[in-house]
């Protein structure tokens, strides 16, 4: 049989009183001590998954996905204030992709 598990409008004084209680529990927990126990990781358990619940409805992040996007594009434009690259950032360049050769041929 399954624990008994936190309602959505319980307390957690409340979801102890019952859990302790329950058929389930004091069959499997018939010591008092292991039967509270297990009602605070069911409890714990609960209030886990509503908050998970709560963050999943709650994203602030989950309507942000396009603005992302537009953002992306802004910050790949050019600079209008930036000056063109000179011949020896060119040059620099070209060095580095006749490195990135000898490396590849090792």
């Amino acid at each position: 049989m399954p624990l008994p598990k936190p309602e959505a409008d319980e307390d957690r004084g409340s979801f102890m009183d019952r859990c302790v209680v329950d058929p389930t529990v004091a069959e499997e927990y018939p010591d008092a001590e292991d039967a509270e126990a297990i009602c605070r990781a069911q409890w714990e358990k609960g209030a886990d998954a509503a908050d998970e619940e709560e963050d999943e409805d709650e994203n602030p992040f989950a309507d942000d996905e396009e603005d992302d996007e537009e953002e992306d594009t802004e910050a790949a434009a050019p600079d209008e204030d930036m000056p063109p690259p000179s011949e020896d950032d060119e040059e620099d360049d070209e060095d580095d992709e006749d490195d990135e050769d000898e490396d590849a041929k090792g």
